[in-house]
């Protein structure tokens, strides 16, 4: 079994997700996506209320300040995912127990980003509807290095 860690729950400002959008933004765009669209969201961190972490409205993306009670892990440095093991099919799981009960934020912003270029749900792989705690998921493939740009 593996728990969170105490402070898993400390809640995230705007200014760290914004840190994690050029990664994000980069990845979409190596995977093929049309980024421009993206000059013109608006981040929020705002109660969710129920136990989504993120959603989507038109140019405006919100994030729940805790994932829902469960905690965000903020990666230092999204581009090179360290904390993950290989990437299969999009996926990767958190080789960290520290992280691994934590929803991944870059994991999560990507995703709504994703809406905001014209994807949805149904185009399964990074937009598919429930992020598992401790995944990344990602646009782009990185064979067995960690590498995603």
């Amino acid at each position: 079994m593996v728990s969170a860690p105490a402070a898993a729950t400390e809640p995230i400002t705007v200014e760290d997700v914004e840190r994690l959008v050029p990664a994000a933004r980069s990845a979409l765009a190596v995977a093929g996506y049309d980024v421009e669209v993206l000059d013109t969201v608006t981040l929020e961190v705002v109660d969710l209320d129920d136990v989504r972490v993120g959603e989507a409205i038109g140019p405006i993306v919100r994030f729940d300040p805790t994932a829902a009670g469960v905690g965000w892990f903020v990666d230092p440095t999204p581009w090179l995912a360290e904390e993950f093991g290989p990437n299969r099919m999009g996926v990767a799981r958190a080789t960290m127990t520290s992280i691994a009960g934590r929803v991944d934020l870059w994991s999560t912003l990507v995703h709504e980003l994703g809406h905001v270029v014209g994807l949805d749900h149904e185009d399964g792989g990074f937009m598919r509807a429930t992020l598992v705690r401790g995944e990344r998921w990602s646009p782009i493939m990185w064979g067995d290095g960690p590498r995603i740009v």
